[in-house]
């Protein structure tokens, strides 16, 4: 008892000896830096950490694909509109529709997919792109629930603006799923108008110019 007493008096009087002190005390044992006991984690820690991970990917997954959704939308909008131009350009200098991309000073990059006369088709990494009879088509090649962009031109004879002084569409062909809810909100989105019925009603287009 002197003995136990003792060293806890030195202890008052000198704090900094705690890593000094026996641990052979009967009944104690003070654990320092140089335990050899294991530390980890225990289950629940784990179950919540898990939870954790699931409501941030829950969260962040959704708006992560919206916003790439967004960027390839606004990326197939611009290289629509280049090569309508483009091929714009080409007409006013020839007077006729390019029937090939090597017309035109602004070519999509890609493969050369199919090459017949006034038919032309390059296939990208998103997006497929076609050049035919007056008009330019952009589709996607990386989801299903996304929007095709249509450039129409005046010089296009299978197919004419269903918009008078329109050129430049947003459309989807209507599944009867929510896909088609997606590609309509993308479409308005990127600044589609009104609503237009094509092709007996399965094809909707919004005006884009």
């Amino acid at each position: 008892m002197k003995g136990f007493c003792g060293v806890i008096l030195n202890l008052f009087q000198n704090p900094y000896q705690m890593e000094t002190i026996p641990h052979k005390l009967p009944g104690f044992r003070i654990h320092g830096r140089n335990d050899d006991r294991k530390s980890g984690f225990t289950l629940i820690e784990l179950l919540v950490v898990v939870l954790i991970i699931g409501i941030l990917s829950s969260v962040a997954l959704p708006q992560y694909t919206r916003a790439v959704a967004r960027a390839r939308t606004a990326e197939a909008l611009s290289v629509i509109r280049s090569i309508s131009q483009a091929a714009e350009t080409y007409v006013m200098e020839t007077g006729s529709w390019p029937e090939s991309f090597d017309d035109l000073s602004v070519t999509p990059s890609g493969e050369l997919a199919t090459y017949k006369k006034d038919h032309d088709k390059i296939i990208g990494r998103y997006f497929s792109f076609v050049l035919i009879d007056g008009r330019v088509d952009v589709g996607s090649l990386f989801r299903e629930d996304f929007p095709s962009f249509l450039y129409v031109s005046d010089l296009a004879s299978s197919m004419k603006s269903p918009v008078p002084g329109k050129h430049l569409f947003c459309y989807y062909v209507e599944k009867g799923t929510a896909a088609d809810q997606k590609m309509e909100q993308m479409c308005k989105a990127m600044g589609g108008g009104e609503r237009h019925a094509v092709n007996g009603g399965k094809s909707i287009w919004f005006a884009l110019d």
